[in-house]
């Protein structure tokens, strides 16, 4: 499934939503004043994000929670102003106020975009084969704290670990 070229404004819930399925591709999309998340996949692989726009989500800017998928390209878009007012999260994870969520099994490229005013977390991801590169994160973690420009952490404890992720590459980002 391809969206190309088209502007979401006002949803009450979610600009786009996938549930289950492989090869969503959303090019040059603008999405603005969302109440939830502008873009929300759930066990989605082979996604390509290219020249996405999020302005003005309450909770998440672009979420992608796809643990046993793979194959992520998110490039070359622009979040801002997500997860800005305080009580307005979903709560359904911790993984709410972000600019940009990702979650999958492996595969992921996130390069070329800029992230602006996350009430908590810039990038949130977690997965094996991970490249975050040339990304600009700016304004994060004042609704929340405990996160990052560019954040990611492994349930468990020392006694009893969950996944053990492999490959993650991060670099070349600017994050202020």
């Amino acid at each position: 499934i391809t969206v190309s070229n088209l502007a979401f404004e006002g949803a009450n819930q979610f600009g786009a939503f996938a549930k289950d399925g492989d090869g969503i591709t959303l090019q040059q999309c603008d999405f603005a004043m969302m109440g939830n998340k502008s873009v929300f996949l759930f066990n989605v692989g082979s996604v390509l994000l290219d020249g996405v726009t999020s302005n003005f989500a309450l909770s998440n800017g672009i979420q992608i929670t796809s643990t046993y998928k793979a194959n992520v390209t998110i490039r070359n878009s622009t979040i801002t102003n997500s997860g800005t007012l305080s009580g307005m999260g979903s709560f359904w994870t911790d993984s709410d106020y972000c600019g940009l969520v990702v979650n999958v099994g492996n595969q992921v490229l996130i390069e070329n975009n800029v992230i602006r005013r996350s009430g908590y977390c810039g990038i949130k991801f977690q997965g094996n084969d991970i490249l975050i590169q040339k990304n600009v994160v700016d304004e994060y973690d004042f609704n929340l704290d405990d996160g990052g420009g560019i954040y990611t952490f492994i349930d468990g404890t020392d006694a009893a670990p969950t996944r053990v992720f492999t490959n993650r590459v991060i670099r070349n980002n600017i994050v202020s």
